[in-house]
């Protein structure tokens, strides 16, 4: 009762020295992102409570570089003061030191940038300027300092430079060295060296490969080195685990890898963080003020798995749940009043978030609406099991926020342990969850194959063995049925082809057993095909918008690329002796694409009954039928040409060269009439201005 009441008094004091005018607070814009990464907007989730700056906690920072919440007091590692500031709940100054006496002389800090309270009251004190931990007491009083690890693992031109540090339970420190890029040194509580841990694995693109081997010593020189990245900050959870942050990742592996800015380190060093691409904003540009992706410069691990990000770009924090699912934003970037310059740590003291300005000089509070309280009690009540209060806070949620993903996937897992798994299926496709609606639909699947099992495998095996006797009896393909001269016969004769790709392809050209007429419908069935692909391919295989179909669009995947083939065969074959004309390309090209017709619409089927842990079969029937019909290209080529087996992959090579370069000169025009266009633009702004 006691310690209630002290938090109600230090709440009190705190609400009085700190509240601001909502007017002079900053414009905070909240947002989140949808299951397609789109930024959607959502409730406030947290709001500025205050802002503790000199007048208010009774002293002056200068570039403080850590904070660290123990119990009812917060450290802050003052870096431009060399020492050590210590208040209490109310932001208050309580007391200070700037080093310690040790029993071989005086100890003083020299820029420290990391500050770590134990659970055993210990304070680890990352004196960077001097290259070492020190650690004292809650009061300042010295116990004992750890300087450079004395080990052969390390390279010959270490330079230690301790800026932040850590410890779990077991008094284990975990230290992040200034341009150390082998991941963390960890120290037994003694402060004797163990290992590094967790080193950053080296994203190498192909093309990178490339560039190097074609490059001068020069420019060898002059490019960034293959190394894994440095971390920056780190923090250890309740269990023990270590989260390690980077600022410095690639915005190319962000896209392609999934290269994301914080881990979660198991005693191996593998990251076992079950993340969704935690990694701050995920939409950004590419210049202006804010340019490439979140600066991420701080992890908190909060309880029940939820971890924070601080983003130093964008002022931000982002919240996040134990598998990686972004829960809500809050923060802002400025001079107002609330808004960060320079983030440079963060940390919890109770319900609020504190962030460190080390620009500003100040630490910032923001307290949580209803809003983020609704979320975190539903985690909360999902982690003690309280499932069916966990639904009914997902529904408070709900109503307060329709753009909330991280509701619609709690209440479809509540759906699920009730076993009403159509529910589910719907919940998880509203989040965009392909994973967990993936895992209802087998439920639901095999629900329906026990319900109707009965009657409808008897049914099945009837309907088979009457398309068996039909095909067999009446509608077995006989040649002599349909004329071949035909527009019926020609395009029949795309199965033929299909199958007997050397005889069917020089009949094709040299007994005019084909149309031209009959390839267009051949191409038009399959921007057909891939048209209702992108509409109907079953939940777990399809991340396109429904809502956002672009005929025009779909339609050029298949056009575009057909007609730029036909053309640039057609102008090097010209140059080559090819006997083909510019209709037998296009004729021969038209019936290649059957399989993938084929295929492409069996696939469609297929996903629509199949899980994604049997998504191979579905994407072997893709790949099957896009390599089939390369093949028929390649070996119709060499048919209606009359090439060599060599001589006809060399001119499809060349053929290939070409279309890169129409499609490179294509964009080049194209950014060249922009230019005209904008400078055409800006000289017509400077007479009208100069007039």
């Amino acid at each position: 009762m006691e310690k209630r009441w002290r938090r109600t008094a230090a709440a009190l004091a705190l609400l009085a020295a700190l509240c601001v005018p909502a007017s002079a607070g900053a414009p905070f814009y909240d947002y989140t992102y949808d299951d397609r990464e789109e930024p959607v907007s959502a409730p406030r989730s947290y709001e500025l409570f205050g802002v503790a700056d000199a007048s208010v906690m009774g002293t002056a920072l200068k570039s403080p570089g850590d904070l660290c919440v123990s119990g009812e007091e917060i450290y802050i590692a003052d870096t431009g003061n060399n020492r050590i500031v210590v208040l209490d709940s109310a932001f208050r100054f309580l007391r200070e030191w700037s080093g310690a006496d040790s029993p071989h002389g005086r100890v003083d800090f020299s820029a420290p940038e990391g500050v770590f309270v134990t659970q055993d009251g210990r304070v680890i004190v990352a004196d960077s300027g001097n290259g070492r931990l020190v650690v004292t007491d809650r009061e300042g009083a010295y116990l004992d300092a750890y300087g450079a690890p004395q080990t052969d693992v390390l390279p010959d031109d270490f330079l230690y430079r301790p800026v932040k540090v850590a410890a779990d339970r077991a008094g284990r420190l975990f230290v992040v060295s200034e341009n150390f890029n082998m991941g963390l040194l960890e120290f037994n509580r003694e402060g004797n060296f163990i290992r590094t841990l967790g080193a950053s694995k080296v994203q190498v693109t192909l093309f990178d490969l490339f560039w190097r081997l074609v490059s001068t010593q020069e420019q060898k020189d002059r490019m960034a080195q293959f190394v894994p990245t440095e971390y920056n900050n780190l923090t250890v959870d309740a269990d023990g685990f270590v989260y390690a942050t980077t600022s410095v990742y690639d915005e190319y592996n962000l896209a392609a890898y999934g290269d994301t800015a914080v881990r979660k380190l198991s005693a191996s060093g593998n990251d076992i963080l079950k993340h969704d691409m935690p990694a701050g904003d995920l939409k950004f540009t590419v210049s202006g003020q804010f340019s490439g992706p979140s600066r991420i410069v701080d992890v908190y691990a909060g309880e029940n798995g939820m971890f924070s990000l601080l983003d130093a770009n964008r002022g931000r924090v982002f919240v996040y749940d134990e598998a990686g699912m972004l829960l809500y934003i809050f923060g802002t970037y400025g001079d107002m009043q609330g808004a960060l310059k320079n983030p440079r740590a963060l940390d919890k003291l109770g319900d609020l978030f504190l962030v460190l300005d080390g620009a500003k000089n100040t630490v910032t509070a923001y307290t949580p609406t209803a809003y983020a309280r609704a979320i975190d009690q539903a985690i909360a009540y999902h982690h003690a099991d309280e499932y069916e209060k966990e639904a009914a806070q997902w529904e408070e949620v709900l109503a307060r926020n329709g753009n909330a993903n991280i509701a619609y996937t709690g209440l479809g897992k509540a759906a699920f342990r009730r076993g009403e798994y159509g529910q589910a299926m719907a919940y998880f496709r509203q989040s965009g969850d392909r994973s967990q609606y993936s895992k209802a639909f087998q439920y639901r699947r095999r629900e329906l194959i026990a319900a109707h099992f009965l009657w409808a495998v008897p049914a099945f095996l009837a309907f088979l063995a009457a398309l068996l006797l039909a095909v067999h009896f009446k509608c077995r393909y006989r040649p002599a049925q349909v004329k071949p001269a035909s527009f019926r016969g020609k395009l029949a004769y795309s199965r033929y082809t299909a199958f007997h790709p050397m005889d069917g392809f020089w009949d094709l050209k040299r007994e005019n057993r084909g149309s031209l007429r009959a390839a267009l419908l051949l191409v038009g069935l399959l921007c057909l095909v891939v048209a209702a692909q992108r509409q109907l391919t079953g939940f777990p295989f399809n991340t396109a918008d429904p809502k956002e179909l672009n005929l025009l669009i779909e339609v050029s995947k298949v056009l575009l690329p057909y007609g730029l083939w036909c053309a640039a065969n057609w102008c090097v074959t010209s140059l080559l002796q090819g006997e083909g004309r510019l209709r037998d390309i296009a004729t021969m090209t038209g019936y290649a694409l059957l399989p993938m017709i084929v295929t492409n619409a069996a696939g469609i089927a297929l996903s629509n009954v199949i899980t994604s842990q049997e998504g191979d079969f579905y994407l072997f029937l893709i790949a099957a039928g896009v390599l089939w019909s390369l093949l028929l290209i390649l070996l119709g080529h060499q048919q209606i040409h009359d090439y060599t087996g060599g001589r006809s992959l060399f001119v499809v090579f060349l053929t290939v060269v070409v279309m890169a370069a129409a499609v490179f000169l294509v964009i080049l025009l194209v950014v060249l009439l922009q230019q005209m266009i904008g400078f055409a633009g800006d000289l017509v702004n400077e007479i009208f201005y100069r007039l």
